[in-house]
């Protein structure tokens, strides 16, 4: 038995579709029909996941959420958990008003369910919209307990600003508290300093006992690093660099069946 785990935008899917091509649907559900394993490994929600999940056939298939800090099944059962308490969101919001204040920027976190945030802008509307039943938790009106236990937060922006937040604003100490993980020009992403996808592959890889020659993964952006290195990684043809420095395999783009090239010349 093999596991294969997948990213999403850039990877199975370009940013502006949620459908998967029907040539690419057909590979994945031979892979489920062989008897092998199909894990989906995004920053996105189950919600979010689920929408790609539900596009396949019947066979054994798992959600690696947020980052890999929620493992379910398509049923939404709670396999792990890794996450932060919210009470370190709210201190990052309250040492960083230059971007909590800023019209393009917010700063928001996920529940298992839910997007939290101190202020609603165009982020939260577009959260919701690409994510199915992913709403919105206003925590000025339900403020969660301190210690409630949230799956990541994150920093949305433009990219010329964003960048700028991670080269100027994050704090030395904030990067030593955190997995920091740029997921895109618009993201950046803080999460437990001990998880990430590669880790979630590796505690889904041990719950199902398959050996790690036989564990396939494939992404594109600076959230997959972990498990593309720790894996037999391949890395998309519109990757960023450092997921091509530690892949096994560069493949085509996303638009060019980039995973189904890969499958049939790299998976053995």
């Amino acid at each position: 038995m093999r596991l294969f785990a997948f990213d999403i935008d850039g990877t199975l899917i370009n940013n502006h579709k949620i459908e998967l091509k029907e040539n690419l649907k057909n590979r994945l559900n031979e892979i489920l029909k062989n008897g092998d394993v199909i894990a989906i490994a995004s920053g996105r929600p189950y919600a979010g996941i689920i929408q790609i999940i539900d596009q396949l056939g019947e066979g054994q298939k798992y959600l690696l959420c947020a980052n890999g800090n929620l493992i379910t099944d398509v049923k939404g059962n709670e396999l792990y958990k890794c996450g932060i308490k919210i009470e370190e969101y709210y201190k990052f919001v309250d040492n960083h008003p230059k971007i909590f204040k800023n019209r393009t920027s917010n700063i928001y976190c996920y529940t298992n369910d839910q997007i939290g945030y101190l202020k609603k802008n165009y982020w939260i509307r577009a959260e919701e919209k690409a994510n199915g039943n992913f709403t919105g938790l206003d925590l000025r009106k339900r403020p969660l307990d301190k210690d409630y236990l949230i799956l990541k937060f994150m920093i949305a922006s433009l990219p010329r600003r964003s960048k700028y937040f991670d080269e100027k604003e994050i704090t030395e100490e904030e990067k030593s508290k955190f997995n920091v993980l740029r997921t895109s020009p618009w993201f950046l992403e803080f999460i437990n300093k001990e998880s990430d996808k590669g880790n979630a592959v590796e505690w889904l890889r041990k719950h199902l006992n398959i050996d790690s020659k036989d564990v396939y993964t494939f992404g594109d952006s600076g959230n997959d690093v972990g498990m593309i290195k720790r894996f037999n990684g391949v890395a998309m043809g519109n990757a960023s660099d450092d997921c091509k420095e530690v892949a096994k395999f560069i493949t085509k783009r996303v638009d060019d069946d980039g995973i189904i090239y890969a499958l049939d010349n790299f998976v053995k």
